[in-house]
């Protein structure tokens, strides 16, 4: 059952409809969503703010971490990130927090004082007043007399407190790491699936495609027997980025992109999701997906903001479909 906690019934909906399992992308509210001027007004920046502006700010902050690394200077470095960030290295480690980033660095710079990293940024997509994605190289030397290592990586830059802070980063695994088909620790998803409430029934649907190059979903959300929105997802692998991502499309004109990766310590997916629904409203969020077992997975959406407003959190368990559902 999706979690209701305070919510009425209207905002509930409204909720369960913009999240749709996982994906991030719907944008159908109830009630209606006000005209641009007032949606835009109730942004953490003015409504004419500068995207290029604070693409600076974010190629400013990545120079001074990348300094501040350079020197040792493990506070510095560590100031950079929000307080609950998230950091997965190449080879699945997680560290959760600033606290623990930091604890890392020093460790890495006891191991090798002599360590020093270069950031190459490659784009830089300010897709909110809040919310903004980052992508590159780092190249890292154990000491100056050694080759460096490069790895790919992925940024999600937040604002708080006035200031651009990371809140997650992905590197990449090096080239050559990527499995045959790096879909099939997904296979478990394929099948169909269900969460079905007092008035409302959400269905979720997947299979492979013909060369099992891709993961084919479909989701429909129905309230009172209506069907409200639906959905069509695309999951693949990108080999450019050596990650598998998400496309997604709604029925009410929205589309959305995702970064997925993979936790072995807890066994859990973290989906990083962007999206523009089909009022021209921008969402973010990080969905949590967990298996429990071989018929039923958990889902939880956190860190959620729509045009630089914060939403409630939301989260679901989903069964897989073992007979006739109810309709």
């Amino acid at each position: 059952m999706i979690r209701q906690d305070s919510l009425s019934r209207s905002a509930w909906i409204a909720l369960l409809a913009s999240s749709l399992v996982f994906i991030g992308c719907a944008s159908t509210q109830e009630p209606s969503p006000p005209p641009p001027a007032a949606r835009t007004a109730t942004l953490e920046e003015p409504a004419d703010w500068d995207a290029a502006a604070a693409e600076n700010e974010i190629r400013e902050g990545a120079a001074l971490f990348n300094r501040a690394f350079n020197e040792g200077d493990v506070e510095a470095a560590a100031s950079c990130f929000a307080a609950d960030a998230e950091m997965v290295d190449e080879e699945g480690m997680v560290l959760r927090g600033r606290a623990a980033i930091r604890a890392a660095f020093v460790e890495a710079l006891a191991a090798a004082p002599g360590r020093q990293i270069e950031i190459a940024i490659e784009s830089i997509r300010v897709l909110s007043p809040s919310y903004a994605i980052e992508e590159g190289v780092t190249a890292v030397r154990e000491a100056p007399d050694e080759a460096p290592v490069e790895s790919r990586y992925t940024v999600v830059h937040i604002m708080r407190d006035g200031a651009w802070k990371m809140a997650s980063v992905r590197d990449e695994p090096a080239p050559g790491a990527t499995p045959r088909n790096p879909l099939a620790q997904l296979d478990w998803l394929v099948g169909d699936w269900l969460d079905e409430g007092e008035d409302y029934l959400l269905e979720s649907s997947c299979r492979w495609n013909e060369g099992q190059s891709y993961l084919l979903r479909d989701v429909t959300l129905r309230v009172g027997g209506e069907e409200l929105i639906s959905l069509e997802q695309r999951i693949g692998w990108d080999p450019l980025q050596n990650a598998i991502r998400g496309w997604v499309f709604d029925s009410a004109g929205g589309f959305a992109q995702q970064v997925w990766s993979f936790d072995e310590a807890d066994g859990r997916w973290t989906i990083e999701s962007w999206a523009v629904g089909g009022d021209g409203s921008v969402t973010a969020m990080t969905n949590i997906l967990v298996p429990i077992n071989r018929d039923m997975f958990r889902w939880d959406s956190t860190n959620r903001m729509r045009d630089g407003q914060p939403l409630p959190d939301i989260g679901t368990t989903m069964a897989r479909r073992l007979g006739e559902a109810k309709q």
